[in-house]
């Protein structure tokens, strides 16, 4: 039987890159088998479906808890927003734990859940509300998305753009075409890729979330 490892790269040519993600952001999870560099060494040129896999990688990230988490932030990324942190530590002004969610903008205070079918549940909707309300009144703001938002992205992207509007933040692509400007550069007349924007050349808003990143030594 394979490892985790080339399980993943077999599954290349099976999915899509956005697929393949998620079963790599499921893999080097907190609790996962792997990591993302044990990943990309299996990885060799000339393999078939290589181009699937090294585009997967480079999108990878540790945090995700579901598929459902990994589609939110691709399409946010997708969007053209600054890449989030995953499972944002939000503490109070006296230092005090208040919530976990699922991503995030902390210098912000912007936040992004995905709520899965559980989060009907009478006691989970309630800590959601208690949570929820406890990081409003520290300036948090925070936005919710489901599955019926995969079916139509541009909602989540929306909610995400008017909100960052009233917090002083200019998306990404928005900041790459100010600065062409600025530089004499015709509008449009290139188109950065996206892993641009997701190694945080065009615009660093989220901290070390654009980083990819290993889980830290005995985290649960």
């Amino acid at each position: 039987m394979s490892g985790p490892e080339r399980a993943w790269r077999d599954c290349a040519g099976l999915l899509t890159v956005q697929q393949l993600v998620a079963v790599g952001d499921f893999l080097v999870g907190h609790r996962g088998p792997t990591t993302v560099d044990a990943l990309a060494a299996t990885i060799l040129p000339g393999e078939r479906f290589v181009a699937v896999a090294r585009a997967a990688i480079e999108l990878i990230r540790v945090g995700a808890e579901s598929a459902m988490e990994t589609w939110l932030r691709l399409a946010v990324v997708g969007a053209g927003f600054p890449e989030p942190e995953l499972q944002v530590e939000v503490f109070d002004g006296a230092g005090r734990f208040l919530a976990r969610v699922d991503m995030g903008w902390p210098n912000l205070r912007i936040a992004l859940e995905y709520d899965g079918d559980h989060h009907r549940e009478r006691a989970t909707y309630e800590h959601d509300q208690r949570r929820d309300n406890s990081m409003v009144v520290n300036g948090w703001l925070v936005l919710h998305a489901n599955r019926a938002d995969a079916g139509r992205r541009c909602c989540s992207s929306g909610s995400v753009r008017r909100s960052s509007r009233g917090r002083r933040w200019t998306p990404a692509r928005e900041v790459v075409e100010i600065a062409q400007h600025a530089a004499g550069v015709p509008a449009r007349s290139h188109e950065l890729p996206p892993s641009a924007f997701l190694s945080g050349n065009s615009c660093d808003l989220g901290g070390a979330g654009h980083r990819r990143r290993q889980a830290p030594a005995g985290a649960a």
